[in-house]
């Protein structure tokens, strides 16, 4: 910030990116500063009730983290992958803004760097300060003008511990809307008030499958309550339903089940979803009215958009008379979907079905496998999504349990420990990763990655150019029909070739692993560079490892080798140096990788029994104990397995893999791109 003061540059803060108004672009160049790094959560100050974090913390992890304790953050905006240091600079609502205000209200104090890089705190936390002007709320909807923030310390609140949602169908818009300020005339403070048209309602269920339990009314107000007991949640309930059939309701339903209240917030949570399987192009324009103009503006601007021939679906917080305003394209293809079909014929195969498969979770929000696969395989799903369970419960056993093996085998040869032991410390690095969850799998994973790329290099790189004469005779060998020292098989192009293909399905079978990765993706191109990114990565270090293997092909040692890639160190240039490195870098590469698959069915199962809460709250009582109950089940499976050997589990169970991966993968994958044309992409 000092330099971009003293030299005249602007400056573009940014966060998660969310945000649809453009506002974290360098429209006028200069220095684009992500804080998105900057993503500490401190734990929760429970004497004040309140937690501190640093700006690029997201907001579903400081809810997380506060519900983690009993507490709770309100601000509850539609973007739960915003950042806070996003929330205090735009001041977001949400939701629940008509009972527990915006994000000003909650901010206590604030910590940020000034243009010229000076860095000052702005109020402190307490409850009241009086002392002088509060430049704090100036920050607070400032749009990241003023200041770079560095940490914010927010106030929480106790959790409540049950609510209830009201749905209200009425004959008229302008009926629904005059029935918001009758519901916050009742001495009983609603949580949210939100409204929503027949015809968007209508565009949800056709194009989401997601069905709202009222099908009476050209308009409907869903009304949710708080409390801290049941009785003042009941006599809230009882005074909404008796003031909405009074003035001009149809019916009041009352989705007082866990259920059917998570199917009003999904209609609700998927009208943007729904908008855009509706359209071909979406643009968002929010306004705030007052409370009682928001039937004169919706049907304003429908009036407006219909002349100039774009339909408009509004819908909105109409306790804080906030409206969005969604104004959706016809049927023209615009340049976006152009270029979304032009990435669909990307010809690499094995890159081809990890980008199919994210940007398919990615559109349709299936961060586990499946949730994922219910989605993809349709009607087939009672029978194809069991089938997949099946095939994620071999990759368990055979690739998980392979990387205890490897990094197990490694530990072994290193320190000469007995190998269930090697194995045993394998699992409890791997349980502890994944014990905390996708965040934490995500930044090991990629960490390591780095590693694991810069060491190959770092070792293979000089050992292929030392043995290159060896490798060369290796080439003429194999060309000549002879078979490598570890292989069984004969010399025929038609084995080999099938014995790669099958090797293409046993590695396609960790497609699913990436879903739960998906869930923090904010742009469709963010999935593209991820999957070219994969693909250039994975195709380099698969080719340098089999060039380099290929100098110790015909080595007699190779045959009895738990892990053939120190064969090759062990045999080369710099062994005393390069046999750490690259058993450090097998050891890292195996805890990668079976985290990233334990973490996927630990998910896939967490999700499945907190299906049934009714709030996030509510799930996130308990949460990290079943995390670890199912960590703990599929760590010690995989270790189990492992005492086999390595080379048993990879002859065993990686070719019965690759089939049930042709089976339940491949074939589908296929035929869905065909009939959807790609579309669901």
């Amino acid at each position: 910030m000092k330099y971009a003061y003293e030299n005249n540059i602007p400056v573009v803060y940014r966060g998660a990116g969310t945000g649809l108004a453009g506002g974290a672009t360098c429209k006028y160049g200069g220095i684009m500063l992500s804080v998105m790094r900057m993503n500490r959560i401190f734990p929760v100050d429970h004497k004040n009730q309140t937690i501190t974090c640093e700006p690029g913390a997201l907001l579903l992890d400081v809810q997380a983290a506060a519900a983690a304790e009993g507490l709770f953050y309100p601000p509850d905006p539609g973007e739960k992958t915003a950042s806070i240091g996003g929330n205090v600079i735009t001041n977001a609502g949400g939701m629940k803004a008509v009972r527990y205000g915006l994000t000003r209200d909650f901010v206590r104090c604030i910590e940020a760097v000034l243009p010229d890089g000076s860095i000052m705190n702005f109020s402190s936390n307490v409850v009241k300060n009086t002392t002088g002007y509060d430049i704090k709320d100036l920050v607070i909807g400032s749009e990241g003008t003023l200041c770079i923030l560095t940490q914010v310390t927010l106030k929480l609140l106790p959790a409540p511990t049950c609510s209830c949602t009201l749905v209200m169908p009425f004959g008229s818009l302008e009926e629904c809307a005059d029935m918001v300020p009758e519901v916050l005339a009742l001495p009983f403070i609603p949580t949210a008030i939100e409204f929503l048209e027949r015809e968007l309602i209508d565009i949800v269920e056709r194009n989401l499958g997601k069905l709202l339990p009222v099908r009476q009314g050209e308009a409907v107000l869903i009304v949710m309550y708080d409390a801290s007991s049941r009785q003042e949640l009941d006599s809230a309930v009882e005074a909404a339903a008796e003031a909405a059939l009074a003035h001009g309701a149809i019916d009041c339903c009352i989705a007082n089940t866990p259920e059917r209240a998570a199917s009003v917030w999904a209609v609700r949570g998927g009208i943007l979803e729904g908008m855009k399987a509706d359209s071909v192009a979406q643009e968002e324009c929010d306004v705030v009215v007052p409370r009682a103009c928001i039937a004169e503006y919706v049907k304003a601007a429908k009036r407006i958009a219909l002349s100039h021939g774009i339909r408009v679906e509004p819908c909105g917080h109409c306790g804080d008379g906030n409206i969005h305003t969604e104004m959706l394209r016809g049927p023209e293809m615009s340049d976006e979907e152009w270029k979304s079909a032009t990435h669909a014929s990307l010809t690499e195969l094995y890159a081809l079905f990890f980008w199919y498969g994210m940007r398919y979770a990615y559109k349709h929000k299936t961060y586990d496998y499946r949730s994922f696969s219910n989605s993809l395989y349709g009607r087939t799903r009672p029978v194809m999504s069991n089938l997949y369970e099946i095939c994620y419960l071999i990759m368990i056993g055979t690739a998980s349990a392979a990387a205890f093996a490897t990094g197990g085998s490694t530990i072994q040869t290193l320190s000469g420990l007995p190998y269930w032991l090697c194995t045993l410390i394998v699992g409890a690095f791997i349980f502890v990763i994944a014990l905390y969850g996708t965040s934490m799998v995500r930044k090991c994973a990629s960490t390591l990655s780095v590693l694991i790329l810069i060491g190959l290099v770092l070792v293979l790189v000089p050992n292929i150019i030392a043995q290159w004469p060896a490798i060369a005779d290796a080439i003429g060998r194999l060309a000549g029909g002879e078979m490598p020292t570890i292989s069984k098989a004969n010399g025929s192009f038609g084995s080999a070739l099938w014995m790669a293909v099958l090797y293409f399905f046993f590695q396609l079978a960790s497609v699913s692993v990436m879903y739960q990765h998906m869930e923090p993706v904010t742009d469709v191109k963010q999935i593209n560079r991820a999957a070219i990114g994969m693909f250039v990565c994975n195709f380099a270090a698969m080719e340098l490892s089999i060039i380099g293997l290929l100098a110790v092909a015909y080595v007699a040692d190779l045959a009895t080798a738990s892990v053939p890639m120190l064969v090759l160190v062990q045999n080369g240039v710099g062994a005393g140096v390069l046999t750490p490195i690259i058993s450090i870098l097998i050891i890292l590469g195996s805890i990668s990788t079976a985290v990233n698959m334990i973490s996927g069915i630990v998910t896939r199962c967490v999700n499945a029994v907190e299906r049934g809460r009714k709030n996030d709250a509510e799930r996130m009582k308990g949460h990290l104990a079943r995390n670890a109950v199912f960590t703990l089940i599929f760590t010690f499976i995989a270790f189990a397995i492992a005492q086999f050997g390595l080379m048993a589990v990879v002859k065993q169970g990686y070719a019965y893999l690759g089939y049930a991966a042709l089976i339940t993968l491949f074939i589908p994958f296929v035929l869905h791109a065909i009939i959807t044309r790609g579309r669901e992409i």
